[in-house]
């Protein structure tokens, strides 16, 4: 009948509707993630910035070091 039909139409637009919304939250958790990514990468790159420094550091500390050594013998 007419109405079976009808009834038969709405489940499936309701299972394409479930669909949809499971989707829209994947998607959203993409986005999350998406962010927590780029996060992640500006604090690599705030990490490889403090890496050069420390060696930048640690190379001043061992000029300091032989200039000293230098200056005694001096």
């Amino acid at each position: 009948t007419g109405q079976q039909t009808t009834i038969t139409t709405l489940i499936r637009q309701h299972t394409t509707i479930t669909t949809l919304i499971r989707q829209h939250t994947t998607i959203i958790t993409l986005i999350r993630q998406h962010r927590t990514i780029i996060t992640l990468i500006r604090q690599h790159t705030t990490i490889t910035t403090l890496i050069r420094q420390h060696t930048t550091i640690t190379t001043l500390i061992r000029q300091g070091i032989r200039m000293s050594i230098t200056a005694k013998e001096g």
